[in-house]
């Protein structure tokens, strides 16, 4: 039963996916980290608030590039929205408890914790949003 749920992410269509996911979501982390690092430099915001902002700012993408091209979904728009929106505000709430723990463990630079936390939680989004999220 294992082997058959290997195989079924093994196959072109899956490996496509996957890389479609990671496409969509470089350019979502990408649009995080950028104004993440704006606001870090250009304001005194705790980044606690900085992550929260640059996370809403992703999101829309993430979610239309998730919705249109990664997961081809056939879901009513809304319904994928507000299950996905729980998804990622479960990533952000992951992301600020792994940055607490970060700073707890003395880890001194905002941006290298910020950094860590973004690059951990993309895969529980993936396996969440394909089997979840983004099914009709």
């Amino acid at each position: 039963m294992i082997l058959d749920k290997a195989k079924e992410f093994l196959t072109l269509e899956a490996l496509w996916e996957l890389a479609r996911f990671g496409i969509v979501g470089v350019a979502a982390t990408l649009i995080h980290l950028s104004i993440a690092l704006y606001l870090d430099s250009t304001t005194s915001i705790n980044i606690f608030v900085i992550n929260t902002l640059a996370f809403l700012c992703a999101f829309g993408m993430s979610f239309f590039g998730h919705y249109f091209w990664t997961f081809k979904s056939n879901a009513p728009k809304l319904k994928a929205l507000i299950k996905f929106f729980s998804v990622a505000l479960s990533g952000l709430m992951a992301s600020s408890v792994m940055i607490l723990m970060l700073i707890w463990a003395g880890l001194e630079s905002d941006m290298l914790k910020l950094t860590i936390s973004i690059l951990i939680i993309p895969a529980v989004t993936y396996v969440v949003g394909k089997f979840w999220a983004f099914k009709s």
